[in-house]
């Protein structure tokens, strides 16, 4: 999670739980894409438990967004050298964009055995 400069391996540790495909929004927007959903509470507990400090960890955050989105311009640039798709950004900050076609902002959490 970008937010709290937490990487892969961090993750794993972490609760989580897998999005079921389906519309989840007022538009019926179709979701296909599964999603991997963190608890933010336990994410942001972690993040501070390995940085020491809400501060430390921002800093951290804030270091690691350029090298990613220059990353991410490297690829692009290869990818339009072979095959001239374009990929997306990645997002910065939080994901909630206030409108009804998010499908992550109606997703429900329900028990299931």
């Amino acid at each position: 999670m970008r937010k709290f400069a937490l990487g892969s391996n961090d993750l794993k540790a972490l609760p989580s739980m897998r999005s079921v495909p389906g519309r989840y929004s007022p538009r019926g927007t179709k979701c296909r894409a599964l999603h991997v959903l963190f608890d933010r509470v336990a994410a942001r507990q972690a993040g501070l438990t390995l940085y020491g400090s809400v501060r430390q960890m921002e800093q951290h955050a804030a270091k690691l967004m350029p090298k990613k989105l220059e990353q991410c311009e490297s690829q692009r640039l290869l990818r339009r050298q072979r095959d001239a798709t374009v990929s997306r950004q990645p997002r910065c900050g939080d994901e909630f964009d206030g409108h009804s076609s998010n499908p992550k902002r109606f997703m429900g959490v329900v028990r299931a055995p």
